[in-house]
């Protein structure tokens, strides 16, 4: 028996799966599913320039790698919210979002 490789996922330099012949990292389209509570079909309906068998692919991955896209997620998520933390204490950010605020 010969196991059929599937070619939609690739490993960048960096380590990181993503969708081959896209930008779009397999966190992105498992947080898609996970945290926001989307199938696969609204998934791939949000990145119409993928295939379906990308998106199920990419998701196919992460079933099989959860614990390592999880940690992948999570350290987003940290480095996100150490952003907003820099921010609040960066005075020509605080200058940005008061003009911002003064458009609405």
């Amino acid at each position: 028996m010969t196991i059929a490789a599937i070619e939609h996922v690739v490993i960048d330099d960096n380590g990181v799966p993503r969708i081959a012949g896209s930008r779009i990292r397999v966190s992105q389209i498992a947080a898609e599913y996970e945290q926001h509570g989307r199938d696969a079909e609204a998934v791939w309906k949000n990145h119409d320039h993928l295939s379906r068998a990308q998106i199920f692919a990419a998701l196919a991955y992460y079933f099989d790698h959860v614990d390592a896209i999880r940690a992948e997620l999570d350290a987003s998520d940290a480095a996100h919210d150490a952003v907003v933390e820099a921010q609040k204490s960066d005075p020509r950010a605080q200058a940005i979002l008061a003009k911002l605020k003064a458009q609405l």
